[in-house]
């Protein structure tokens, strides 16, 4: 009996034993999932401050920014538009100096007739369409009245020798020529952050566009048209925004103009001796035997310049002393203040 006692004694011992195992087992599992849960999981802190830190390092600050040049470019000094709205200042002239205009202007007025005294583009092209060959063209003088007159005459119209639009027509010419030859104002080619430097080269690459334009007494064209030596500086100074006071291209074609003169009385364009003499400078000449200005031409350096005088626009010397034409110097003049 007693054998029999401790045999239930322990088979009862191993069931309790194995029920605390199983128990004890499934409390791990139940820990574990619990464990897995989002509000029991640890999350990584991120150090944002440090981040912001870092990435500012790496930023260019504001005033060191080369506005100048772009990526993969050297900086060449000269600053583009917009970078003027950040303060950076372009030329300023000096009080009592022209400061250049930054707009492209027109004009009207070229529906004007041609008569005896009249100068320019629109003389030069009836001249061409009657097939006239003078020294001076572009000027309207008694062989191109009396051309025009007998021209009228063969086509039945009452002959006048004076060039209206019927006229104008009849020659083959335009319509649109006849109002806007004698009005052409060259279009502004800089900026306001231009510089001193930039506004010169502008200058004298207009004038360079000119070479090989005829020359045409009175005239102000585009390239290839016709100007005369005034002519000439005055498309140049357009291109720079400089509009100098009591000058256009309508005025440049009336009857005994004298613009080259008018340029060297103009106080807004200041003297300077040979010494002084830079690129983008006027030179005035006169006759040896009188005193009055005849001939205005744009110093290019090296003792050149670049005028309308010989038949076309040329780069000739500054001297004159010794060619046909037998100029002399009269003086300089600046147009932009060093």
């Amino acid at each position: 009996m007693k054998k029999y006692l401790c045999i239930c004694g322990i088979l009862i011992f191993l069931v309790v034993a194995l029920l605390v195992l199983w128990i004890g087992s499934d409390a791990d599992k139940s820990n574990h999932v619990l464990a897995a849960t989002p509000e029991n999981v640890e999350t990584e802190s991120v150090d944002t401050e440090s981040v912001d830190t870092e990435k500012n390092e790496t930023e260019i600050p504001e005033n060191e920014i080369d506005i100048g040049a772009t990526e993969g470019e050297e900086n060449t000094g000269y600053v583009e538009k917009d970078a003027y709205a950040e303060g950076l200042p372009g030329y300023v002239a000096p009080e009592g100096w022209y400061q250049p205009v930054y707009e492209s202007s027109t004009m009207d007025g070229g529906d004007y007739n041609l008569s005896l005294g009249v100068m320019g583009l629109k003389v030069y092209y009836v001249q061409k369409a009657l097939k006239l060959s003078f020294s001076t063209m572009g000027y309207y003088y008694e062989p191109t009245r009396w051309a025009v007159y007998v021209h009228q005459a063969r086509r039945g119209m009452i002959p006048t020798g004076v060039v209206d639009i019927k006229t104008w027509v009849s020659l083959g010419l335009s319509r649109e020529d006849w109002k806007t030859l004698g009005t052409y104002i060259a279009p502004v080619r800089i900026e306001e952050c231009s510089t001193r430097d930039r506004i010169i080269e502008v200058f004298l690459d207009t004038a360079k566009e000119y070479l090989g334009t005829p020359y045409v007494v009175g005239a102000s064209g585009k390239p290839g048209q016709g100007v005369d030596c005034s002519g000439l500086v005055l498309e140049c100074l357009y291109s720079i925004g400089i509009n100098p006071d009591g000058l256009d291209p309508v005025q440049h074609s009336t009857l005994s103009e004298y613009n080259s003169r008018l340029m060297w009385a103009d106080p807004k364009f200041k003297e300077v001796s040979r010494e002084e003499l830079l690129p983008g400078d006027l030179v005035f000449y006169r006759r040896p035997w009188g005193s009055s200005v005849c001939h205005v031409a744009i110093y290019l350096g090296d003792d050149k310049c670049i005028e309308a005088l010989h038949g076309v626009v040329s780069i000739e010397g500054l001297d004159k002393e010794n060619s046909w034409d037998r100029f002399t110097i009269k003086g300089f003049k600046r147009v932009i203040a060093y």
